[in-house]
């Protein structure tokens, strides 16, 4: 049943892969992604735009297939999680009810996403608040 793979994979209809545009790209490249079920540590080719968190199984220039899509405007936290999970160089984003965990290659590339990613979460919170004259979430 292809639908219920598609569900299980992020691939439903409701996230749809947003098009990137290389100068919407704030920061790319290879960083490790904990998997969701089995625990384990996969190198992904990960992009950060605007509006969108993207990992892919490898740089290939097509971006149409990503293996997580991870909306900014859904992400309240970004932290290392280097106590946590007792390794270094990690770091989690937390969206809404899940929380992903990445591996950086090395201390100032973690701090580099970590960076990149709470200017993203900032960005987004400023242009809801502009849509929404003055409301606050």
């Amino acid at each position: 049943n292809l639908l219920s793979m598609d569900a299980l994979f992020g691939n439903s209809q409701q996230e749809p892969a947003p098009q990137v545009k290389q100068k919407d790209i704030l920061k790319e490249g290879y960083i490790e992604k904990q998997s969701r079920y089995m625990k384990t540590w996969r190198k992904r080719w990960v992009i950060l735009t605007k509006t969108h968190m993207l990992t892919f199984k490898e740089n290939n220039g097509d971006w149409s297939t990503p293996t997580e899509v991870i909306p900014i405007n859904n992400c309240c936290t970004v932290k290392s999680a280097d106590d946590e999970l007792n390794i270094k160089n990690t770091f989690k984003v937390l969206v809404q009810d899940r929380t992903f965990y990445f591996m950086a290659g090395d201390n100032s590339d973690k701090e580099a996403w970590i960076g990149a990613l709470g200017k993203a979460m900032i960005k987004t919170s400023v242009l809801i608040d502009d849509a929404m004259d003055g409301v606050y979430m």
